[in-house]
């Protein structure tokens, strides 16, 4: 595995994509949350990548938007607490 180097300063390896990612929904709000296995200066550990969307239908298409409205992101806010509370995310 390579360790990249930027200014003397050793940044984090990603060792391994999460292949099946949680999903988390309310209405047309999404949270997908993505595992990756990451090395760093004190060993191997797991990051817990949030990625946020909208999806809808439109003439028979399924379609995907990072834009919601106000009743949306109420939505939304209830798909990213469930995912924080199920995925047990630890605030410093």
């Amino acid at each position: 595995m390579k360790k990249l180097m930027l200014s003397g300063l050793m940044l984090v390896s990603i060792v391994a994509f999460s292949q099946s990612p949680t999903t988390y929904r309310s209405g047309q709000a999404v949270v997908t949350v993505w595992e990756n296995q990451k090395t760093g200066v004190n060993g191997d550990y797991t990051e817990k990548v949030y990625e946020v969307d909208k999806i809808y239908k439109k003439g028979g298409e399924w379609k995907e938007t990072n834009k919601f409205t106000y009743e949306e992101l109420l939505k939304l806010r209830a798909a990213i607490d469930k995912a924080i509370l199920e995925e047990e995310v630890k605030v410093d």
